[in-house]
């Protein structure tokens, strides 16, 4: 597992999270 690896993970990690943060933002808005 190289660099480009990890880094690569670390922004689909922030990218679902963003997301998942976007989700309840909607859900509570509901």
């Amino acid at each position: 597992m190289n660099m480009t690896d990890v880094k690569t993970i670390f922004r689909k990690l922030k990218i679902t999270s963003s997301y998942v943060k976007e989700l309840q933002s909607l859900i509570l808005f509901w």
